[in-house]
């Protein structure tokens, strides 16, 4: 039976047998050492995408104590849950998002990545415990590569289409 460790764009958290193309966590701990989830699916707002592999490291999942290993489908669904480039194994890609916020003015110049974390992870953990909805935006106004939800489905634009 697959670990409940897969991502959707909502940032719930799934048990599919689906692989990913990206690993990430949420700044820690949120299973128990059966490997089963805590009610609250994060530990801080570190949430970040990472490489599969990275370094020849290995380890097994969901070790007691140590951080819940999460998995995406792709970069655009990690995006959409919330979770930004690893700055330690995507340092190129942490430097390309952070200057694109900072180019669509989310971002100070300069600013710290916990600016990041608390704006980008606190708004879906927001959602996620209830407080808040989600922005209400016309489909055609998102740029390609942008996930978009009509009722509990989510779209993703690409060329001008939704898929």
């Amino acid at each position: 039976m697959p670990l409940q460790n897969r991502v959707d764009p909502f940032g719930l958290v799934h048990a599919v047998p689906q692989r990913g193309l990206f690993m990430g966590n949420r700044g820690g701990c949120f299973h128990r050492d059966d490997q089963t989830l805590k009610p609250r699916h994060w530990a801080s707002r570190q949430w970040i995408t990472c490489l599969l592999k990275f370094k020849g490291r290995k380890r097994p999942l969901m070790q007691p104590g140590l951080y819940t290993e999460l998995f995406f489908l792709d970069e655009a669904t990690a995006f959409a849950a919330g979770h930004r480039p690893c700055w330690e194994c995507r340092r190129e890609d942490a430097r390309a998002f952070s200057a694109a916020l900072i180019r669509a003015g989310v971002a100070p110049a300069g600013h710290r990545v916990q600016l990041l974390n608390d704006a980008i992870a606190g708004e879906v953990q927001a959602v996620l415990k209830g407080d808040a909805g989600r922005e209400q935006v016309a489909p055609a106004s998102l740029p390609d590569g942008a996930f978009f939800a009509v009722g509990q489905t989510a779209f993703l634009k690409w060329k001008g289409a939704a898929r």
